[in-house]
């Protein structure tokens, strides 16, 4: 249990070191959040629903509604949500009421959730469920064996031989792909007929279990971000995660039970705080740093700012050197405010979860060398992040294109919608 002194309510506990850093979930307006906190600023978040995250749940769905005309069917899944699928997709499912039959209203089927509602939309879901290992994908179909297109031809008729020679053939009813991964030539038919084999059974347990259980049943769960957060943190070696935070029990609860199965290296990071005068939110100033997350304008250090404008098709970041009055020449003090502004940059990327096309208006700058080392600079700075992303370099125009790939929704839908 950690109860702090009143001297820390300005949120700089746990923050003695530059390279430590804090992880604060709390509970706030029907979802809850997980700070990534270093140097006092907010380095990340994540966001799960109250009502449990959609995303990835394998469960019991019941059509309620198909649209010919549109290809399209509407779904009803746990906690009376709704969910859209293509025609196509539903057809080609398992039906549970009508085992062989086509799918009529009323029918139940098992499915995949893809997508979470976003913008109006509903959530997506697909009869295509997949399993993914290491080295192989396991999914539904004719009991077939694909590889991905990455692997090389000569890896792949090794692979090939390989697998024959090991007397491999899929489960009845399962799809096999080998993954990229298994390009390596140090990875042997053995490691992957053993995986394919183990996702190949839980993949026909989960259509089994759905057989016999009620409508709108979850078959398995996702384990939510905050935790999945956790544990890909756990694996950088640049970033020291001193402490996990948080003053709500049912939280402290199940982040304790995860971490003893799965970090259990990571357990005694893990504090409940309680203080009756300083809420934890209010220690780490929160409601301001998410408030910063969402504002157009972000200032940096030197005295330039940051414009950002999200619209529907990109995102445009705007660079200003505003009150920046170091004595330099022009050309230098540009060079000097871009560089300070990559940083930033990658940052807000980080923090909004900007995806899609980003687009870049840096301060001009006439010499090339110094293009050339905003360029090398920025990328490394986005290089941090698991996410991919390519720094596409600079336009006819002089602006420079990102792109980044969509993986969640940005900070102004996980904290507003």
């Amino acid at each position: 249990m950690i109860k702090p002194s009143p001297k820390n309510q300005d949120g700089k506990l746990y923050q003695d070191l530059p390279d430590k850093a804090s992880f604060v979930l709390v509970r706030r307006k029907g979802k809850i959040h997980g700070c990534f906190i270093q140097n006092n600023k907010l380095m990340r978040l994540t966001t799960d629903n109250e009502n449990g995250r959609m995303e990835g749940t394998i469960c019991i769905a019941k059509v309620m509604d198909i649209v010919p005309n549109i290809n399209a069917a509407f779904l009803r899944v746990y906690g009376e949500r709704k969910c859209f699928i293509k025609l196509d997709d539903l057809q080609n499912g398992h039906n549970l009421s009508r085992p062989g039959k086509n799918f009529a209203q009323g029918d139940n089927v098992l499915v995949e959730i893809m997508k979470e509602p976003s913008k109006g939309k509903e959530a997506s879901a697909t009869c295509n469920i997949r399993l993914e290992g290491k080295f192989c994908v396991a999914s539904f179909g004719s009991g077939n064996i694909l590889y991905s297109h990455k692997i090389t031809s000569e890896r792949r008729d090794a692979l090939k031989q390989e697998l024959s020679n090991a007397g491999f053939i899929p489960q009845n009813g399962i799809q096999i792909i080998i993954r990229t991964e298994a390009d390596n030539t140090s990875v042997t038919a053995d490691e992957i007929t053993k995986e394919a084999d183990v996702l190949g059974t839980q993949l026909m347990e989960f259509l089994e279990k759905a057989k016999h259980r009620s409508d709108y049943s979850v078959i398995r769960g996702v384990t939510p971000k905050y935790l999945e957060f956790i544990r890909s943190i756990s694996k950088k070696k640049d970033i020291i995660l001193d402490k996990i935070l948080t003053d709500d029990k049912a939280i402290f609860e199940e982040a304790k039970q995860y971490l003893a199965e799965q970090l259990p290296e990571m357990a005694e990071k893990l504090h409940f705080y309680e203080d009756c005068l300083v809420p934890l939110n209010v220690l780490y100033g929160l409601e301001g740093k998410l408030s910063e997350a969402l504002s157009d304008k972000v200032w940096l250090k030197c005295g330039g700012f940051l414009y950002i404008e999200p619209t529907q098709a990109l995102t445009v970041i705007d660079v200003n050197s505003g009150k920046y009055d170091k004595k330099s020449e022009r050309e230098e003090t540009y060079f000097q405010v871009n560089m300070e502004a990559a940083e930033e940059i990658a940052t807000q990327i980080f923090v909004r979860n900007l995806t899609g096309i980003i687009v870049v208006d840096f301060i001009n700058m006439a010499q090339k060398e110094h293009k050339d080392k905003l360029l090398k600079a920025l990328t490394e700075f986005l290089q941090k992040d698991d996410n991919p992303c390519k720094v596409l370099g600079f336009t006819r125009l002089g602006l420079v294109e990102i792109t980044r790939k969509k993986t969640d929704k940005t900070i102004y839908e996980q904290i507003l919608v």
